[in-house]
């Protein structure tokens, strides 16, 4: 996402894939379904939590960093005091939910799916874990050898070809 892009506030129903989104990890999962967020300057995380309201349709509850908002089943942002920054977030997240979560896990070292911290080398390099990648059906695969060898600072390794 460029960052030289002009914030720009929400739109009304601009937020109905989040809704989306989590509702079909809720539906692959066997517990609540949460997720982590971080708008771009801030120091502080936004939690994602799949709600409902009083006539039990899906929303999405935003808390965390004095927020306390809500994306309606219609996909509007409600009761948010600084839109534009959390819009944004919410784009990438629309846009790209692994490059969103890249980003996360690269800047906190921490899942943000799970918020567990992160270890394996694979799951560092694309900011969450093989099982938060099927919970929310995103891409998990393998990296090659000299990604591994950049993140341990280590000289590439030769192929087997080279040797």
């Amino acid at each position: 996402m460029n960052t030289n892009k002009r914030e720009r506030g929400p739109t009304t129903g601009e937020f109905k894939r989040v809704v989306q989104f989590m509702q079909a990890a809720t539906s692959r999962s066997f517990g609540r379904t949460k997720l982590l967020i971080r708008p771009r300057g801030w120091f502080s995380n936004i939690t994602m939590t799949l709600d409902f309201d009083d006539k039990q349709r899906a929303t999405v509850k935003l808390t965390g960093a004095g927020l306390a908002a809500r994306i309606t089943h219609g996909g509007t942002l409600n009761g948010c005091s600084k839109p534009d920054p959390i819009a944004n977030a919410l784009r990438l997240l629309m846009e790209s939910p692994e490059e969103m979560a890249r980003e996360f896990g690269m800047l906190t070292g921490i899942c943000c799916l799970c918020s567990r911290k992160l270890s394996d080398p694979r799951s560092v390099s694309v900011g969450y874990g093989s099982t938060c990648a099927k919970q929310y059906g995103m891409r998990w695969g393998q990296i090659g050898q000299a990604d591994l060898d950049r993140q341990a600072g280590r000289p590439a390794s030769r192929s087997r070809r080279e040797q």
